[in-house]
């Protein structure tokens, strides 16, 4: 009997040696190593990214399109981590789906049938036109702004080591000093002329050509997109332009989901102050 068993684990230990030795099965989508973009891919073939799949083609495309969409998902990498995650949320919060952090079926489908590609419009109004009978004020002196301290209140600086600091004045004599009061005051933002006027107002160093900005405006669904040009000139050296990205939705909150440097673009400074 006991050779009858000796017998039995001799054979038996090859076959769960060889099973072990088997590649484990892979859902598409979990491909090891860098992702390869396919032709036509289409995500709603995939399995529920973010839990089924983590990695890998599927997550590579839906990157891709978080981004196009102006929802930052960190490096294109086709690597499902934390801010592929939120992204993820921040999309699904903004299309009315159950803010799970998963792309499963129903997330899937939205991007697919709703999102058509981005079309971006060059901003051609001044930069206060989305805010009507408002005027900007600096609060500190362009002669000598380093004498003075930052004030407490504002919505934006310009400048680096002597930096000037501005809020808006109504016709009525109200001051507009924070994100929340300008909120407050003008919301809910309506069209793409006053989403660049939020941005235009509280967003520090943007490129300006005399009063208009360089840059584009687009609707994203229940929100407004604006792509602009940051100076980028403080210190001295080698600078480049960074190309921003914002969020602003009808209530007025103001995200940055996008910033890169703009190749080509820099330029040398000897002295090392704004």
């Amino acid at each position: 009997m006991k050779r009858f068993l000796i017998l039995a684990v001799l054979l038996v230990l090859p076959i769960f040696s060889f099973a072990e030795s088997l590649p484990a099965p892979r859902l598409r989508g979990q491909e090891a190593g860098r992702p390869t973009t396919l032709g036509g891919f289409d995500l709603s073939t995939c399995g529920t990214i973010g839990s089924i799949i983590k990695s890998g083609d599927c997550v590579f495309e839906l990157q891709k399109v978080l981004l196009e969409r102006g929802f930052q998902p960190g490096s294109i990498d086709g690597k499902f981590g934390l801010k592929t995650k939120q992204a993820l949320i921040r999309f699904q919060k903004s299309y009315g789906l159950a803010p799970d952090g998963r792309a499963g079926k129903a997330t899937l489908a939205k991007i697919k049938i709703n999102l058509p590609p981005i079309s971006w419009r060059p901003i051609t109004a001044t930069r206060l036109s989305g805010l009507p009978s408002v005027t900007e004020k600096a609060l500190v002196s362009g002669d000598l702004p380093c004498t003075h301290p930052m004030p407490e209140e504002y919505l934006r600086r310009e400048g680096g080591m002597c930096p000037v600091a501005y809020v808006l004045l109504t016709e009525l004599g109200t001051v507009i000093d924070s994100k929340e009061s300008l909120k407050n005051y003008f919301s809910p933002v309506t069209s793409e002329m006053e989403a660049m006027s939020f941005v235009a107002v509280t967003e520090y160093d943007l490129l300006q050509s005399k009063e208009i900005l360089k840059g584009q405006t687009s609707t994203a669904n229940s929100s407004f997109l604006v792509k602009v040009a940051r100076k980028n000139t403080f210190g001295c050296g080698h600078h480049e332009q960074s190309e921003l990205v914002f969020r602003v939705d009808r209530s007025g909150d103001i995200t940055l989901v996008s910033s890169k440097n703009i190749a080509g673009t820099g330029n040398e400074f000897e002295v090392c102050v704004d």
